[in-house]
């Protein structure tokens, strides 16, 4: 945003009058108090003291005209294209319009020439003498638009062009409002400052006047209604090979796309002339998260927002914040035309109640009504002001409110912008400014970068005042949010470095801060225990009154069902009347009993969310080695006896051994002094009989030494080798085999693809999956797929009937089970059964091929490249995937993970953790150490470290390359662009420097049995599910994903402890997104229950159990009782 100074046409907005003091913007501001309050907005004078420069002049007069826009001139040059047919138009066209600069400015000099001041039909304000604007402002309605449904048309090719180009501009855009920001701001303070008492009548705004390239004006004395639906039609249909000028930061093409389906779909789409009814489908909360999908632009204290959100900015509580927003002119002008359209055309259903608004004085306000910018915490699931922390409208809904925030109009870039003053909330955690449309919520217009509210030692105390006063005014009820911030605030509580703690304080105030904070601290997690005691109130009444009515309804039904099959009873039938209704009471009694049920699981799970929370507060105290310097040292060890009584796979605390309950059902606990160690075993031992009680086992958490690993006659070395026996008995000795068997059934579909006659000559089929990815069972089915020849596709109607053909042809060809019931799946897919002959023996083969799936073969490429670096990677996923089919945790159709996403989680232990030089294991994370991982992220790994020497310190891209060759579109979501880049490792040359690298790192690798276990026990007790996801883009230098980040930017849930992947390359996709919150849990006790059963047999030698052993009873399959 450059200078407005420097900008000829440049228009700022003038406030309505108002004598009140200015409660935003800086100095005196003490706005953003209150949920959506109107506080806080600029209030400029009507006689327009605040304005923009208008050149040297000052503001212009009346009758001065202003240049044209580039695209006013491109629309009215067009005109002459297509109504005219001008030869000098078409001449001009051909020799400059492949360059846009010189294009739009040969077109002007043409416009001139013929004497055109605007396109007919829709001249900007600027360009005509001004006409004084009524006093009534009609405010449009916002809705769905049939003309921009029209504009949909427009060819792809002027679009794409103009997006590389502003793609270019953009960054040196946001470059420069950074550097005007400070003069902005304080040129909109002082004019609010200045304010004087006049009345509105006197003068009217300059942008009342003015609503430069959104107000329709006369032409003549006729308004000109008709011809504004001609020039949407002539701007949809416009020429392909004419560029638009990139002056502003309009929508990129697929934005442009999503945002007219998303919110300005009318109930009924006009294609072609005719008129459908689109069927009903889930829409969501929130549209255009990612910042490329993103009209307009946002700024956070002059911080530009990047891509991944990071680094976030950070800043105290209740500290200034000053959103900088700003949209482009062009898609400000689509939206008013929409809005006016859906508007005349609901006037004409109505003339008396919904009389069509008058468009002469549609003004830029009328445009920016309900444009709000809010405050939220980041990943929140939907806009507007019932979500936001706090809303602020820039110009109000409400024609009668005087107040709002200031804004601009920036000709030279085609862009209106304003500053919208905040205050930053007073507890910590992650928040985002969004810019949005209160009457459209749905539509994110712009996101700001990260804000991090970072709680210091200053700020200590009266945060947790805050948090405590919140506990006292909400009392007998569940606080999760104080409950969620108290721990969040004790989590990451630093001491004052300069004083090194409590023990050193010199300064008796600062002391006495610290004692108060303390306090506080205390009172917080007193408040915090007795929303835990009244909860266990709650839910122990609860259970004892469900459970008793579940109890009589069940016995009712197995009565009236026991009367129903008794051959006595029937012997005297009742009449149909009382069948009917015996039938009646008892489905109304299933009904009873089903309601009942659920309310039992939600009482339970009410349950295990206060015990959650409040296990929160007590490991933030215990984690945290400078809690020393807050609490009290006795207060300390009394809150880690508590912690050991929490169990997070039974998602509940055992019994308080120390706890006494009176005869009223309230609780006290008395604690002993001083605690010694067998008051922490009391508390390790009534867990441990609360974990065997309630999941079977005791949970073992205590990690394997490399001491243990390291002995050839270990538990550890044996278990290694009995799961290299088990690879290469499954896997390797019956390959050669099965790879001939499952050619010989791709050559036999080859052959019926070829004999179809359906698909274009070159169409080739290509396997993809386990069969062909490395990680493969001897039993897996075999998936393959068709591939086109380049710039071929087959889609709709014609692919499903080539498709159709294809099942008919493979029926002839003596395939059986041919199934073609998912031909209308996102993806189709035919299964059929496949009989090969290998020396003499018959065998069949599972199959499904589906239509030309390019990213599956790319995933399959990636994974494959991953199981050659070295035979560990194939044996851990071998044991994995039995592991996992064995104990019934494998079946996407039941709610559970697939072998997929196994891998993947997997891949990321691998690729996220590395040896020490003692012989341990620890995340990349954790230090900045030299040695790098178990094996390299071949989407992130620097190829400079490959061409080192040996022991050269392991590097990574900062970003991921991005080329033509790596970046496609995805084949089903046309707005996502999938970077396909990896390091492919069959080059032999590569794969052999990947190798000699690790081997350097690790002189002496781990087994593969203690990174088996390792890996049980990093996702049974270590990965934070509530606030990570698993993924393959965690990296050293970003550090893992959070679940906040995919919830902004790809509507991810945010809330919950659940267990959520991330797949390679479809980023918005979550591969476990089929897990039900139960299976989640059962999931994690199998990963505990697996590591407990190892770490059991290490504690006790080798004598209970051998290597063998030792892996079949991880592997044990589940009985049918247990299923």
């Amino acid at each position: 945003m450059p200078d407005p100074s420097s900008v000829p046409t440049n228009t700022a907005a003038s406030g309505n009058n108002s004598s009140r003091p200015t409660r935003g913007g800086r100095g005196k501001s003490r706005g953003g108090r209150g949920r959506g309050s109107s506080s806080g907005r600029h209030t400029n004078n009507g006689n327009g003291r605040h304005r923009g420069s208008g050149g040297r002049g000052g503001r212009h007069h009346r009758g001065e005209r202003i240049p044209l826009s580039d695209e006013e001139v491109m629309i009215a040059f067009m005109k002459y294209i297509r109504q005219e047919e001008d030869s000098q138009a078409k001449d001009v066209l051909s020799r400059y319009g492949s360059d846009t600069r010189v294009f739009i400015e040969k077109a002007r000099e043409f416009l001139k020439h013929k004497g055109t001041k605007g396109n007919s039909g829709f001249k900007s304000k600027m360009d005509a003498p001004r006409a004084s604007t009524g006093g009534a402002e009609h405010e449009t309605e916002n809705g769905d638009e049939s003309s921009r449904i029209q504009e949909q048309s427009q060819e792809d090719t002027v679009v794409q062009r103009e997006e590389k180009e502003e793609e270019k501009n953009d960054d040196d855009d946001l470059q420069s409002s950074i550097s005007n920001h400070n003069k902005y701001a304080d040129h909109a303070t002082k004019a609010a400052e200045t304010n004087e008492d006049h009345h509105q009548d006197d003068t009217t705004s300059d942008l009342e006047k003015m609503v430069e390239n959104l107000i329709v004006e006369e032409e003549g004395d006729e308004i000109l209604e008709k011809q504004n639906r001609d020039i949407l039609q002539q701007n949809a249909s416009a020429s392909p090979s004419v560029q638009v000028p990139p002056e502003s930061n309009s929508l990129p093409p697929d934005a442009i796309h999503e945002q007219k389906e998303a919110s300005l779909l009318p109930p009924t789409q006009v294609v072609k002339g005719t008129t459908t009814t689109p069927p009903s489908k889930w829409q969501p909360k929130r549209t255009h998260m990612k910042l490329p999908e993103q009209p307009g632009r946002i700024l956070a204290n002059n911080v530009p927002a990047t891509i991944t959100g990071k680094p976030p900015l950070p800043i105290r509580p209740r500290k200034e914040l000053i959103a900088t927003w700003q949209l482009p002119l062009t898609y400000l002008r689509e939206r008013t035309l929409a809005m006016l359209e859906k508007a005349r055309e609901e006037s004409l259903a109505d003339t008396i109640s919904h009389p069509a608004p008058s468009l002469e004085n549609v003004t830029i306000r009328d445009a920016l009504r309900s444009l709000t910018v809010g405050l939220f915490r980041r990943g929140c699931a939907e806009n507007g002001a019932s979500a936001a922390i706090i809303a602020k409208e820039i110009v109000p809904s409400d024609k009668n409110a005087k107040e709002e925030f200031h804004f601009e109009i920036n000709q030279q870039n085609g862009i209106i912008w304003g500053t919208v003053p905040f205050f930053t909330p007073r507890t910590p955690g992650n928040v985002v400014l969004r810019l949005y449309f209160e009457e459209d919520p749905v539509v994110t217009l712009a996101t700001s970068q990260c804000i991090s509210v970072i709680v210091s030692h200053v700020d200590m105390e009266q945060t947790l005042r805050f948090i405590l006063s919140n506990f006292k005014s909400k009392r007998n009820a569940t606080n999760f949010s104080s409950m969620h911030f108290l721990a969040a605030v004790l989590e990451q509580y630093v001491a004052d470095p300069e004083r090194g703690g409590k023990a050193k304080f010199q300064n008796n105030g600062a002391m006495q801060n610290m004692d108060g904070a303390g306090r506080a601290a205390w009172g917080g997690i007193c408040e915090a225990r007795k929303i835990l005691d009244a909860g266990r109130h709650e839910y122990r009444q609860k259970k004892v009154k469900l459970d008793e009515r579940i109890e009589e309804l069940q016995q009712m039904l197995n009565e009236a069902d026991a009367n129903v099959d008794d051959p006595a009873d029937q012997s005297t039938s009742n009449t149909d009347s009382e069948s009917h209704q015996d039938d009646e009471e008892r489905k109304g009694w299933r009904e009873d009993l089903k309601q009942a049920l659920k309310e039992r699981a939600s009482n339970e799970r009410n349950w295990r969310d206060i015990q959650f929370s409040f296990a929160s507060i007590l490991k933030s105290v215990v984690r945290n080695p400078e809690s020393s310097s807050l609490l009290k040292p006795d207060i300390i060890k009394k809150l880690e006896l508590e912690y050991h009584l929490w169990c997070p796979l039974c998602e509940r605390f055992a019994p308080n051994p120390f706890e006494v309950e009176h005869g009223d059902g309230s609780f006290a606990i008395n604690y002993p002094y001083p605690i010694s160690q067998k008051h922490h075993k009391a508390c390790l031992e009534s867990r441990a009989k609360m974990q065997e009680e309630t999941i079977g086992f005791v949970v073992k958490t205590t990690p394997i030494t490399p001491s243990s690993y390291q002995e050839e006659s270990s538990v550890c070395m044996q278990l290694t080798k009995d799961m290299e026996m088990f690879f290469n008995s499954e896997y390797r000795s019956n390959s050669s085999i099965i790879y001939r068997k499952k050619s010989l059934a791709r050559e036999q579909t080859q052959a019926a693809v070829i004999g179809c006659n359906s698909f274009p000559n070159g169409t080739q089929v290509v396997v993809f999956g386990s069969s062909a990815n490395g990680f493969g069972s001897p039993n897996s089915d075999l998936d393959m797929c068709l591939q086109l020849p380049e710039g071929l596709t087959l889609t709709g109607e014609v692919g499903m009937n080539a498709m159709i053909k294809l099942g008919e042809k493979l029926e002839e060809a003596g395939m059986t089970n041919v199934d073609t019931a998912r031909l209308t799946a996102r993806i189709p897919v035919i299964k059929f059964d496949c009989v090969v002959e290998t020396d003499g023996i018959k065998s069949t083969i599972e199959c499904d091929i589906s239509m030309q799936n390019p990213l599956a073969c790319i995933n399959t490429s990636l994974l494959y490249s991953y199981s050659l670096i070295t035979p560990a990677v194939r044996i851990l996923a071998a044991v994995v995937k039995r592991w996992a089919s064995r104990r019934n945790i494998n079946d996407p159709s039941r709610h559970t993970l697939s072998s997929y996403g196994y891998i993947i989680m997997l891949l990321h232990f691998l690729t996220t953790h590395r040896i020490t030089s003692d012989g341990r294991l620890e995340t990349i994370f954790k230090n900045n150490g030299p040695e790098g991982p178990l094996i390299p992220n071949l989407q992130w790994v620097d190829q400079r470290w490959l061409q080192s020497p040996p022991g050269t310190r392991y590097l990574e891209w900062n970003t991921k390359p991005t080329t033509q060759y790596t970046t496609m579109k995805h084949p089903s979501e046309p707005s996502y662009v999938v970077n396909t880049y990896f390091l492919r490792t069959n080059d032999e040359a590569v794969l052999t420097s990947i190798r000699n690298n690790i081997h350097c790192e690790t002189s002496n690798p781990p087994p593969v049995g203690y990174l088996l276990a390792a890996f049980f026990r990093y996702f049974a007790y270590q990965f934070d599910y509530k606030k990570y996801v698993v993924s393959l883009n965690a990296t050293s230098r970003s550090g893992l994903i959070e679940r906040e980040i995919k919830a902004e930017f790809d509507g991810w849930k945010s809330a919950g402890q659940t267990l959520s992947v991330e797949d390679p390359f479809e980023e918005f996709y979550d591969v476990a997104h089929v897990l039900t919150n139960y299976n989640f849990q059962r999931i994690r006790k199998e990963f505990a229950l697996a590591y407990s059963k190892i770490a059991s047999c290490m504690s006790e030698g080798s004598g209970k159990f051998n290597g063998e052993n030792l892996l079949d009873v991880i592997c044990e399959e589940l009985s049918n009782d247990q299923q």
